[in-house]
């Protein structure tokens, strides 16, 4: 991944037609088609990483990643493990588009 630049590819169009990566981490995901590229990790508040640094996460679990919702009692926002987990089919999806 080191190298990779903005316009090599437009990552955020790579989640189109891609199952949510997070699918059955704890709940079934709430819609397939509403399935984007969510960025995991931010610089702080109304601030975004960079499109790398992202999965394709359905409706439901992209609010959870963000904050938005909570499972469980928590949001998450720290939770690492499920960040974890959809960053590396983010980064699979990348090198594919990549040709590697």
């Amino acid at each position: 991944m080191v190298g990779i630049k903005r316009k090599d590819i437009n990552i955020r169009k790579l989640a189109r037609g891609e199952s949510c990566a997070l699918e059955g981490w704890f709940k079934p995901c709430s819609d397939p088609e509403t399935v984007v590229w969510a960025h995991l990790a931010t610089g702080g508040m109304g601030m975004k990483c960079p499109d790398i640094i992202g999965a394709p996460l359905c409706h439901f679990h992209h609010d959870y990643i963000d904050g938005r919702i909570k499972w469980n009692g928590q949001t998450g926002q720290h939770d690492w493990d499920a960040k974890f987990h959809a960053l590396k089919r983010g980064v699979l999806l990348v090198e594919k588009a990549r040709g590697r």
